[in-house]
């Protein structure tokens, strides 16, 4: 039997918090994957070595895409990230990282028939070598900010570098120049995919320029040239009023830009501003435009929001103190070790909620590469997935978080006896007719699972338990089995007995074994996805593995980790998702005999904690289904 390996104070948290759930951003990272670049081409095109300095992300998910210029001032500077090194080129695109890039537009303006005045803009088409929205139409010249430069100077090089390959560049524009002819800041999210590279995630603070071009002088795309062939197709001229027409209604051979970009210059080119499409009423959440099958044209909302230098300029960490409150639920809560599962109907919580004010490190980097993408959980507080809403929200929803602590179960039993609504069950994850027995009552009294919380887990103290193993020689053969029963073999027997309940997709009858024998169990017509949350740990990623030690424990959660990709598979059919978090080190019993060694500010409250978790668990979408996470949304290697 588990004795009392896991503080009950996390329980206790989750059984009052997983009900509040945090209001989370409507889209999810998408998948991006490194492709090893190949033939000289491609290096001529681009150096995936070359190192960018990294921004903060914007503190909302609607800035995203909007203008933070001129309401901040043309000489508006996002807040860089402290915390981090420049980093490689190839690796931002692949993360998302927040970056800086500078936009050149040259355009000519010139007296037409009868008096009429016409604008023309040069515009280069993307060479087909590009990591980014290789063979379109595009800015006159445009280039990312390396690590340590300024704005003016990048928009000035890239003028030579781009358009000046003949000479016809050489001292036509000087720095003052292009700093007078800033139009504005906006922020950018754009992702995509390129058969090349594969799927990308470009995230930017992109410095707008535009420069004319004398009305005198010929003008023309014979006229420019790249000083390296494979940056540059070619270039074409476009009417001011064509361009922004069709960047308006998102033609295909153009580089996609959102509204509020389009906005300001069409007003820099004194285009005449097209009328805005009537907005949909307030409560329906932004979508994002995916346009042909490879995914190279996607955009993030392009609502334009032209008053967000403020809140950009800010630094925003997020750390569990924003929410909403939503109609209650019922939420079944086990307890490992005879203490218990939780379960409410229609509860309530009150208003008087504490929220942790622990401000949390940014998580270490990792050993090795996490082939999932991490989860965007900077967004919290303003709007939610929709899978997370409708399942909090839901009146009758049931969730299942499983706890080991024998010795203290009286104290989830006072929290239970607050909320008339939530029931304690007992439950031994060593012992499979336990197992079968909660499964067996869950089935018959609640009939559905919304979400199941595998949160009993096992490590020991090295004194009074044979584990952890600071050596091989150390290992214990009882203690190893009792640790996989706990960690491993019981979470995914319970997994296993429940998920038919979960099943959001496809029949509405499932068959589900009971201790009387089979009974068919009606399900809901119509509910969101369902999902399951191992707690894992950082410790069980092989990649990550560089000290040894702590074997039984680091096996254990390895294989819950394989168990939870493995769940995910199967159960995606049935409209279940899966994923497996790493808390942190959290203030409970389980990590007691060890806070000594932890390092200052590592050491998490629990509510930080639950609330993070509750965070990443409600702002995870289909691609992060299987991964491997910790608390603040990143991913980790396996």
């Amino acid at each position: 039997m588990v004795r009392g390996l896991i503080c009950i104070g996390m329980l206790q948290v989750i059984a009052q918090r997983v009900v509040m759930p945090m209001v989370l951003s409507p889209r999810g990272l998408r998948h991006y994957a490194t492709v090893a670049m190949a033939g000289s081409n491609f290096h001529l095109a681009q150096d995936s070595n070359e190192l960018f300095d990294l921004y903060l992300t914007p503190p909302d998910k609607e800035l995203h895409n909007a203008v933070v210029t001129p309401a901040w001032g043309m000489e508006f500077n996002p807040p860089k990230r402290i915390d981090r090194s420049p980093k490689e080129r190839g690796l931002v695109h692949r993360d998302g990282d927040w970056h800086r890039s500078v936009h050149v537009w040259l355009a000519q303006t010139t007296n037409g028939d009868r008096g009429k005045t016409s604008c023309k803009v040069l515009l280069q088409r993307r060479s087909p070598y590009k990591d980014t929205h290789p063979n379109l139409l595009d800015v006159s010249c445009a280039g990312h900010v390396d690590a340590g430069s300024d704005t003016v100077e990048t928009a000035t090089r890239e003028l030579q570098e781009e358009l000046g390959g003949n000479g016809i560049m050489q001292d036509r524009y000087e720095a003052e120049d292009v700093r007078r002819s800033k139009v504005c800041t906006v922020t950018s999210s754009i992702q995509g995919q390129t058969e090349k590279f594969g799927r990308f995630l470009c995230r930017e603070y992109q410095d707008v320029f535009l420069l004319w071009w004398p009305s005198d002088e010929a003008f023309a795309p014979g006229l420019f040239s790249p000083q390296t062939e494979e940056e540059v197709s070619g270039f074409e001229l476009m009417a001011a009023e064509e361009l922004v027409a069709k960047l308006r209604s998102g033609d295909k051979d153009l580089v996609p830009r959102s509204i509020a970009y389009i906005g300001e210059l069409s007003r820099a080119l004194g285009v005449e501003q097209l009328p805005t499409p009537a907005k949909k009423p307030a409560k329906r959440k932004a979508k994002a435009r995916t346009d042909d099958d490879d995914g190279r044209r996607t955009t993030d909302d392009g609502h334009h929001y032209r008053h967000a230098a403020a809140a950009i300029a800010s630094e925003h960490i997020a750390t569990g103190t924003r929410g909403a409150r939503t109609n209650g639920f019922r939420v079944p809560l086990v307890h490992d070790m005879r203490s218990g599962t939780t379960s409410t109907r229609q509860r309530r919580q009150s208003t008087a909620r504490r929220a942790s004010t622990f401000q949390a490190p940014i998580p270490p980097d990792s050993h090795g590469e996490p082939v999932f993408p991490h989860i965007d959980v900077s967004s919290v507080g303003v709007a939610s997935s929709r899978a997370s809403i409708e399942r909090n929200s839901d009146p009758n929803s049931v969730l299942v978080v499983t706890g080991a602590n024998r010795t203290r179960s009286n104290e989830l039993d006072i929290v239970a006896a607050k909320h008339d609504k939530m029931k304690v069950m007992p439950l031994d994850l060593e012992d499979q007719s336990s197992i079968d027995s909660l499964i067996s009552d869950i089935s018959t009294s609640y009939q559905r699972v919304d979400a199941l919380y595998n949160v009993a887990g096992i490590l020991g103290d090295g004194k009074t338990t044979p584990g952890p193993e600071r050596a091989i020689e150390k290992i214990d053969r009882d203690w190893l089995e009792k640790t996989f029963a706990v960690n491993v073999i019981g979470p995914t027997m319970l997994a296993k007995g429940l998920s038919p309940l979960m099943r959001s997709k496809g029949r509405t009858k499932v068959k589900v074994a009971t201790l009387e024998g089979p009974v068919d169990v009606e399900l809901p017509k119509k509910r969101t996805t369902t999902v399951i949350v191992n707690l894992s740990a950082r410790v069980g990623s092989i990649c990550d593995n560089q000290l040894g030690g702590w074997i039984s424990y680091r096996m254990s959660k390895s294989a819950l980790n394989q168990a939870t990709r493995t769940m995910a598979i199967e159960l995606k059919r049935q409209g279940t998702h899966a994923i497996a978090l790493h808390p942190g080190t959290t203030d409970t019993g389980l990590s007691k005999p060890f806070q000594r060694n932890v390092k200052e500010g590592r050491l998490f409250p629990v509510e930080f904690t639950v609330e993070s978790l509750i965070k990443v668990v409600n702002s995870m979408e289909e691609e992060n289904s299987g991964g491997f996470y910790d608390w603040a949304g990143k991913a980790l290697p396996f």
